[in-house]
Order: structure tokens, then sequence, then C-alpha cells
């Protein structure tokens, strides 16, 4: 996460927006069906970063 804003415009507020859902403690089914809708835009980031 550090140096985030060297990778791209938009890869702090990525990380600002994915770190609440790690403290979810979901998998990647759960998140499709629960968080993926609310998040669209950060849906394929994410989803493919969890278990």
């Amino acid at each position: 996460m550090v140096g985030a804003s060297e990778i791209g415009d938009y890869a702090a507020d990525d990380i600002n927006n994915f770190l609440p859902i790690i403290g979810l403690k979901i998998n990647g089914d759960e998140y499709r069906q629960k968080v993926m809708a609310i998040y669209p835009t950060l849906g394929d980031k994410v989803a493919g970063l969890l278990p």
C-alpha cells in the first residue's frame, strides 16, 4: 500500500475502498453476493483478491 499513488491516479482510492472489505472477513462468493452490487466499479479488482 505504500507508494500507491505512484501506481496510478486512483490506486489510493481503491485501497481506501478495499480496506473496510478486509475487515468484513468474507470470502469471494459472499463478496460477489453482498458487496459487489454496492461497489461495482471496484468489484473486479477486489473479487480477484479474495479467497
